[in-house]
């Protein structure tokens, strides 16, 4: 997991760096790398609770790249894409080349189950 805006070209200091340890990452030439680029996580105690009111209102006007997302959605998008990776690669269906995959929101946004991002 890196961070929305991860570039190492980027010129803002941390999205580089978080470009630069992709890259870095990138290789090692894993069989399947999957690379998590949320924006703000929503639902974990390092959020202030009022951003899982604002953040959403907000989304219209940004890109989905940028848009918020709850822990559960992205440990759920996390899980899910691995096991069809650990599943292509049992099952030799896996390309022959190491496969690295980046997920933005929209990438991430297929394994949300409806009615339950929000915290209980």
């Amino acid at each position: 997991m890196t961070a929305a805006g991860a570039d190492p070209e980027a010129g803002m200091k941390y999205a580089k760096i978080i470009g630069e340890e992709e890259k870095a990452v990138e290789s090692v030439k894993f069989d399947f790398l999957g690379v998590y680029r949320p924006a703000v996580i929503l639902g974990n105690a390092n959020t202030p609770g009022v951003l899982g009111y604002v953040m959403p209102l907000l989304h219209w006007a940004m890109p989905s790249k940028y848009h918020s997302i709850y822990k559960n959605d992205l440990a759920r998008a996390m899980v899910a894409q691995s096991e069809q990776a650990f599943l292509a690669i049992a099952q030799g269906n896996a390309p022959k080349e190491a496969t690295v995959k980046i997920l933005e929101y929209k990438e991430m946004e297929p394994f949300f189950v409806k009615g339950e991002s929000d915290e209980p």
